[in-house]
């Protein structure tokens, strides 16, 4: 995302050697371990919420298998690109409803405020796209 720059350039800066984004992977292991100690009581919360974000990219997921071979490539195999989709969502969302109340709130919480920036960023290139004509 840095190198497409929906994030600070910094984040895009690849390893020499490596050839891997390590800036970025320093940060988000510095967010983890400071997360991970303050959960540290809630350890139960943490996980559910992590929880939270697998499971419902995976919901996404089958939805868009759905979209992609049925609605765009018009695929006939209903099969293996509507019916296992279906079940597959169906069984995630039961295990998705499940979830803690709590891990729900703040994940929907975040879900937010990624489309608030998302929007943003949307109306940012809008604005400059304006001031280029």
């Amino acid at each position: 995302m840095a190198r497409d720059k929906k994030l600070p350039k910094i984040l895009s800066k690849v390893h020499k050697k490596y050839q891997t984004p390590y800036i970025s992977t320093l940060l988000v292991a510095g967010i983890s371990l400071v997360v991970t100690l303050g959960f540290a009581s809630q350890i139960n919360s943490l996980a559910s919420l992590v929880n939270f974000g697998a499971l419902t990219a995976f919901l996404f997921l089958h939805l868009s298998v759905i979209n992609y071979f049925i609605r765009k490539q018009k695929s006939k195999d209903y099969l293996n690109h509507l019916v296992f989709p279906l079940i597959g969502f169906v069984i995630i969302g039961f295990v998705w409803y499940s979830l803690d109340p709590t891990s729900k709130m703040l994940g929907f919480g975040w879900m937010a405020v990624g489309i608030i920036y998302m929007i943003y960023l949307k109306l940012a290139k809008k604005d400059s796209n304006l001031n280029v004509e």
